[in-house]
């Protein structure tokens, strides 16, 4: 007497102990339950799902505005729908055999796509955004061609952001600058680019950097200044040069933000002194980390990745 050959794609037996083994082991990996039950194909494509609509999740947290909470109610959905088939699959008999459909799988595969689409589709406000260096207003620590990662605005800066780094847009171009004055406030910028708030200079002590430009591959050794933003052991580096000196400046910011750059006497540098305070409004957000530096040719360096304009 011969026993009937067990089906490649199902267990020969429903002993209730290898199914709870397949459904624990299902429950941590979604998916492996399928291919241990050696429907490995149809496993790693639920296994593949998962990962994929986990991805659209911080996808959507990031640039999309969704919120955490929401994500991780969301997530929690996409899980259990992995794992409904297995737990209505065992009582399921072929031939004496456990047997799964895919047919909820394929509903889960149609929730995947149509839930997400509908959840991106809500037009949340972003999280991030992606802003391109394209000048040398913020030379050495950001280099033309540097694309950053910033974290949007949500609320107008307050009096605890001063010196700090912000994307901002003015006239269709956006520009890099730190923040050092609010309405009120009395800037000045001496001939040597020495700053001062309302008639407290900020420190600073002279260090030589040496930056190697993707645009031009001789090393340069620059004579600069770590600036510190006052009452705070927070510094940043800037940089005079040594033949264009810029004219003393002294005002009161009347109006909105008034950013400066880094670079505080490049002949092509452009920021409050040239143009006047900022609205509110133009601000975008805040830098978080260089991705990757793009050259006019078209050639990507990770050289300069990773590097987190304070703070």
């Amino acid at each position: 007497m011969t026993s009937a050959r067990p089906d490649k794609h199902t267990f020969a037996s429903a002993d209730p102990v290898v199914y709870i083994a397949v459904l624990l082991s299902n429950i941590v990996v979604p998916g492996l339950g399928l291919c241990l039950r050696r429907k490995v194909v149809q496993g790693l494509v639920i296994e593949f799902l998962w990962l994929v609509s986990l991805a659209l999740l911080v996808w959507a947290m990031a640039f999309h505005g969704l919120h955490p909470v929401k994500a991780v109610i969301v997530a929690g959905v996409l899980y259990a729908v992995t794992q409904v088939d297995l737990i209505l699959g065992y009582p399921r008999k072929q031939d004496g055999r456990v047997s799964l459909s895919m047919f909820d799988y394929l509903g889960g595969l149609l929730f995947f796509v149509v839930g997400l689409d509908l959840l991106l589709a809500f037009g949340f406000k972003p999280y991030l955004g992606l802003a391109l260096v394209t000048d040398r207003n913020e030379y050495p620590l950001l280099m033309p061609g540097d694309l950053l990662l910033y974290k949007k605005a949500r609320t107008a800066p307050r009096q605890r952001d001063r010196g700090r780094l912000f994307v901002t847009k003015h006239a269709s171009r956006v520009e890099i600058q730190r923040l050092v004055g609010f309405e009120g406030d009395v800037i000045t910028v001496t001939k040597d680019g020495m700053l001062n708030v309302n008639g407290q200079s900020w420190p600073r002590k002279e260090v030589k950097i040496i930056h190697k430009d993707i645009l031009d591959p001789v090393s340069v050794l620059t004579t600069g200044y770590l600036e510190t933003v006052p009452d705070t052991k927070h510094t940043y580096p800037v940089v005079f040069g040594p033949l264009v000196f810029m004219p003393k400046f002294h005002k009161k910011v009347d109006k909105g933000l008034f950013f400066l750059a880094d670079n505080r006497s490049g002949a092509s540098v452009v920021d409050s002194r040239m143009t006047g305070p900022l609205p509110k409004k133009a601000v975008l957000g805040t830098p978080i980390v260089v991705l990757m530096t793009l050259s006019p040719k078209g050639r990507v360096s990770f050289k300069r990745s990773g590097i987190r304009p304070w703070p």
